[in-house]
């Protein structure tokens, strides 16, 4: 009984793996596309070039942390789904 269950749920079990990728991958490109329009919303501001880089060097490194999260969150969910 645990062999034909397992056998019959193999196929949805492998997309449902897929879609983990597919959902990450989005929500990474989302991520991404939020911090380029807060560093364009920055860039636009009439500050001191000072502030401007400032902000650049404590956002750029957010950037790659959050996406860093994110693929171990993807992978961790994915060991645990599998």
């Amino acid at each position: 009984m645990i062999w034909k269950l397992r056998t019959e749920l193999n196929f949805p079990w492998d997309i449902v793996q897929d879609e983990i990728r597919d959902v990450f991958r989005q929500l990474l490109a989302t991520v991404s596309e939020q911090f380029e329009a807060l560093q364009a919303a920055i860039s636009a501001i009439s500050t001191p070039s000072e502030f401007h880089a400032q902000l650049s060097t404590v956002i750029g490194p957010r950037i790659e942390t959050c996406q860093y999260r994110l693929t171990l969150a993807q992978e961790k969910l994915a060991r645990d789904v599998k």
